[in-house]
């Protein structure tokens, strides 16, 4: 008998995690800009040498950007993951 596999929404689960690491930044950002919950300075570091060649920085304007860039990155990892994982379900 051949086992039954869950499929991926590959669109669906790619804005999922979009929205949810780009909301992340987003609040990292704004947090780091207030000075709120020290230690976030590394973080925007990062995320600044990865999106600050794109307009990134530690303000509201900068957290919005990273976000956007943030929400097109992850949705395109994670579309390709689960195209990728719907293919080798369909194989099995």
């Amino acid at each position: 008998m051949k086992e039954k596999w869950m499929r991926f929404n590959s669109v669906r689960i790619g804005l999922a995690a979009g929205i949810l690491v780009a909301l992340c930044v987003f609040v990292i950002t704004i947090f780091d800009y207030a000075g709120l919950f020290g230690g976030f300075s590394l973080i925007t570091l990062i995320i600044s040498d990865v999106y600050g060649g794109l307009g990134y920085s530690v303000s509201v304007v900068g957290g919005l950007i990273g976000a956007v860039y943030t929400l097109i990155d992850i949705f395109i990892i994670v579309w390709l993951f689960a195209v990728v994982y719907n293919w080798l379900v369909r194989k099995a």
